[in-house]
């Protein structure tokens, strides 16, 4: 829009009445859009609050359009990254497949079907198609590798791995758990260089702080609380269980590890996932446990993938994909996986008392801790009900 010679992007959402496809409008990504319509104010502040347009920089909805042109334009460098990564997995994939692996590696999961969305949300791990720690994870895990093995200096190595992971958030948009990621994961370089003692809970609590000044709203997203509440069932819980594992068997050792990380996650996020969505997935744990795993390999196998001389090793990630596809439909199609709850409502802040406690991080000894503990999911029980 050009007020007074001075460019500013703001962004419209279109309401059309022509019957557009994802797939038509994808073709026509960088075009200049000219129509005539009725324009109103994002309601941001309708029933609610409505994060999604603030997110998506939404000034604006366009309705009553008219006349709706589309005149070539040019893409911008991210749009242009995004694009690649589509067009090269659905070139080397099934249309099915390669919609899972474009929702893995960039969150975008406009290219699935909505039975395949239901699905994975049925199964309990659609988790991991929002770009978090999880994919940060990997990335930092790749880049750390290479500098362990080069020997490359502490304070070297962080502008080394820093800058890849700022490339990567950039190009899956800075959504609120994609931010909070890559502010831990810089917290953890700068404590490794410093030689200091990561803190996990600190770190969260800076990264908390960043994206709240730089997006208020997000307090009432559910994205945000969700990504904070399951790193924060792992700091409490999976922490303190995985130093119980009495285990020199290195497999054994890593399936506990991984038993543990799912049940912390899924007990952090549980009571916010009643709050929004009014259902607990009850075989989250068993799926988490069945097909995370697998998850690091195939998101490696997808990054290689891109390089054009080895794109042949898709193949793999889409075998893969097929399977829990074929899952997935099985799920939406039966129903199952999934029980309605109601809301906890202020029960919840007992609850999370109780982890934290759990989690050492209130000074108690071990039989007032345990008689803390108690008496806080007693509360929580009868506060729920």
């Amino acid at each position: 829009v050009n007020y007074n010679e001075t460019k500013y992007n703001i962004g419209v959402w279109i309401e059309a009445d022509e019957d557009f496809s994802v797939e038509y409008v994808r073709k026509r990504l960088s075009c200049y859009v000219d129509f005539t319509c009725r324009l109103n104010n994002a309601p941001v502040f309708k029933d609610g609050i409505n994060t999604f347009y603030v997110k998506n920089n939404i000034a604006y909805v366009a309705t009553s359009v008219k006349d709706l042109n589309f005149y070539s334009g040019n893409l911008s460098f991210d749009e242009t990254a995004r694009e690649y990564v589509r067009t090269t997995l659905k070139e080397n994939m099934t249309e099915d497949t390669a919609s899972i692996g474009i929702a893995l590696l960039l969150g975008d999961k406009s290219n699935m079907s909505a039975e395949l969305k239901n699905g994975y949300r049925q199964m309990g791990i659609s988790h991991i198609f929002a770009v978090s720690g999880l994919h940060m994870g990997f990335i930092y895990s790749i880049l750390g590798f290479v500098v362990f093995k080069t020997r490359i200096k502490k304070w070297k190595a962080v502008p080394i791995v820093f800058f890849p992971m700022l490339f990567y958030a950039w190009i899956c948009g800075f959504s609120p758990s994609v931010v909070r990621a890559l502010v831990m994961t810089t917290c953890a370089l700068v404590f490794n260089a410093l030689g200091e003692k990561n803190d996990s809970l600190t770190f969260l609590a800076v990264a908390a702080i960043i994206i709240l000044i730089w997006r208020p709203v997000y307090l009432f997203d559910a994205g945000f609380l969700l990504s904070f509440s399951a790193v924060i069932g792992i700091i409490c819980v999976s922490r303190i269980l995985n130093r119980s594992i009495r285990t020199n068997n290195k497999l054994l050792k890593s399936l506990y590890s991984i038993v543990f990380i799912s049940l912390g996650a899924t007990l952090g996020s549980l009571g916010l996932i009643v709050e929004f969505y009014g259902e607990i997935a009850f075989l989250s744990i068993f799926f988490n446990l069945l097909i995370t795993p697998f998850i690091s390999i195939i998101f490696v196998l997808l990054l290689v993938g891109l390089l054009p001389f080895l794109k042949f090793v898709l193949i793999l990630p889409q075998w893969f994909f097929t399977m829990t596809n074929f899952v997935a439909y099985k799920f939406s199609e039966s129903g199952f996986g999934v029980v309605s709850a109601k809301s906890f409502g202020v029960a919840l802040l007992f609850f999370y008392a109780a982890m934290f406690v759990f989690g050492g991080f209130i000074n108690l000894k071990k039989k007032e801790k345990k008689i803390t503990i108690v008496s806080l999911l007693t509360v929580f029980a009868i506060t729920a009900v």
